[in-house]
């Protein structure tokens, strides 16, 4: 598992050039306070999601502690917004929603606290409202009140706040 202090300070430096200001701190959630601005995953990701969540059961490690995998493979966890006695997903809606369907009650996430609250970037289900897609083509309604300049742009945040960790770790571990 990955020290806390080091997604956090990578996840706040990555939001701080992408997005603006945020404090950041790993809890222990509970699934029914999270929010999903999608409507509908695919089928076959919800799938690979429920593999990756009997993975890390079986292992022994806690639904979604950020790991690393291989010397330049990880997987920060579960990353959401605070909106006081509720949270948005901002990064893995798929594995929030296997967890729930797993009979899981909480799960690790990463939660950022913005500096200058800004609403979602659509409007929010609860999780067991997010559907699943099955057909062939575009999903219908992905999103609801999609504003795209609210959009967090959290390809770019996580890639950013990955390569921070990698590096931190690669200098521990020549000391």
């Amino acid at each position: 598992m990955i020290p806390p202090r080091l997604v956090d300070e990578a996840l706040s430096s990555a939001f701080a050039e992408f997005w603006g200001v945020v404090d950041v701190r790993r809890e222990v959630m509970p699934l029914a306070a999270l929010r999903s601005t999608i409507r509908s995953l695919r089928q076959e990701r919800l799938s690979t999601a429920h593999a990756v969540l009997g993975q890390l059961l079986a292992a022994g490690v806690r639904p979604y502690e950020p790991v690393r995998h291989a010397p330049d493979v990880m997987a920060l966890g579960v990353v959401v917004e605070s909106y006081g006695h509720t949270a948005v997903l901002l990064d893995g809606t798929n594995r929030a929603v296997a967890a729930l369907r797993h009979g899981c009650v909480e799960i690790v996430v990463t939660v950022v606290f913005p500096r200058v609250s800004k609403p979602p970037a659509a409007d929010t289900v609860p999780l067991r409202e997010v559907g699943v897609w099955v057909e062939e083509g575009p999903r219908k309604e992905l999103f609801r009140g999609l504003d795209e300049d609210l959009f967090r742009p959290m390809p770019e945040i996580l890639a950013h706040a990955e390569r921070a960790v990698l590096k931190e770790l690669a200098e521990e571990e020549r000391k």
